[in-house]
């Protein structure tokens, strides 16, 4: 069966997984897409029909094979699925899409609706001539049909889940050893952990408590912490004063309180990449990265600086694996995406 009728509906970590209730939520979303796309088109429509169980839309004479998702992620996007028809491409609908996720649709192969009318299709030929590209974005996100997000996905949540994914054994201290680690207050931090444990990512037996569902919990935190903790984060942008400074990025010792994060980390960890940008975490003032004498303030730089938010036991000159995990999956880069999923896989394997 296609993945339309076989994947679990998904909405902040809760699970709706009866077939019948799936079937009837999924078709109502690619409904709504459909009539969203369609007002936004001024000459021939698209339409549905069906591939054995596999929905499949029509528009301008091209055909796409529908792949129906709620909570549609960046990896999800990533996914190199094939339609058995070669002459097709894929098309993932969701409820709601992300600027990041129309932004990685501007990929050959990867095309994006949403409810609200946000989209970016494109039909590329092998010989690599674009036959058809429509996009629109900007529209307000659908909010009747998704459930209110559980605060743990808010701030101080984020705070506390990026503290409890370190080291799995975290969730077993005391609220108030937690509260010292994250500067939360001990109350919110009961909070987070009792909605933890009624979403199903924390679970408690003989009185101690455990992480569950890790692997979802991660994407979860990597999603929100993008769109809510780190924008809130951001300081300033630098450049590097001389094109032989970026070369040579390696050679700069950041100040004390500082640590590269994102693509930098990646590279300095696993050698995954070529950072194309650089980013750093600081608990000094940024104008503190002058003193290396390798770069000027630049409001269009490559080098982003961010607000640390997390207590070091140790000193290091790099980011804990789980955010250059978030940072890389923020790019939208299917290139940093890659990246991520190997940082995942080797650097976060004790979450898995």
């Amino acid at each position: 069966m296609s993945d339309l009728f076989i994947n679990f509906a998904m909405f902040n970590g809760i699970e709706y997984p009866t077939i019948n209730e799936q079937k009837m939520s999924d078709q109502e979303i690619l409904n709504r897409a459909v009539a969203a796309l369609n007002s936004n088109l001024y000459r021939e429509k698209a339409t549905v029909d069906y591939d054995g169980d596999v929905p499949c839309l029509t528009l301008m004479g091209k055909r796409f094979w529908c792949v129906v998702k709620p909570n549609l992620t960046l990896v999800d996007m990533m996914d190199k699925c094939l339609p058995a028809d070669k002459e097709a491409r894929i098309l993932y609908v969701t409820i709601n899409v992300t600027p990041k996720m129309l932004e990685l649709a501007k990929l050959p192969e990867i095309n994006v609706l949403d409810c609200a009318g946000n989209f970016n299709i494109q039909y590329q030929q092998e010989n690599g001539n674009v036959v058809l590209m429509l996009a629109n974005k900007g529209e307000k996100p659908i909010e009747d049909v998704m459930p209110k997000a559980y605060p743990i996905f808010l701030e101080k949540g984020l705070k506390v889940i990026f503290y409890l994914l370190l080291d799995k054994k975290n969730i077993g201290r005391p609220y108030r050893d937690i509260m010292d680690a994250t500067v939360v207050s001990i109350g919110t931090v009961k909070n987070i952990i009792d909605g933890m444990i009624y979403q199903q990512f924390a679970r408690v037996e003989d009185n101690k408590r455990f992480l569950t569902n890790t692997d979802r919990l991660l994407m979860l935190w990597a999603t929100n912490y993008g769109q809510i903790l780190k924008p809130r984060l951001l300081q300033t942008r630098f450049a590097f004063r001389y094109e032989e400074k970026r070369k040579n990025w390696k050679a700069m010792t950041l100040p004390d309180g500082m640590m590269w994060g994102g693509e930098p980390a990646a590279t300095l960890t696993d050698g995954f990449l070529t950072p194309g940008e650089f980013t750093i975490y600081t608990d000094v003032p940024a104008a503190t990265l002058m003193k290396t004498g390798a770069v000027i303030p630049d409001a269009n730089g490559e080098i982003t600086v961010y607000e640390k938010f997390w207590k070091d036991e140790e000193a290091t000159n790099v980011t804990p694996a789980i955010l250059t995990y978030a940072d890389l999956m923020d790019t939208a880069n299917s290139r940093c995406i890659e990246a991520a999923q190997k940082i995942k896989e080797y650097e976060l394997k004790y979450l898995l």
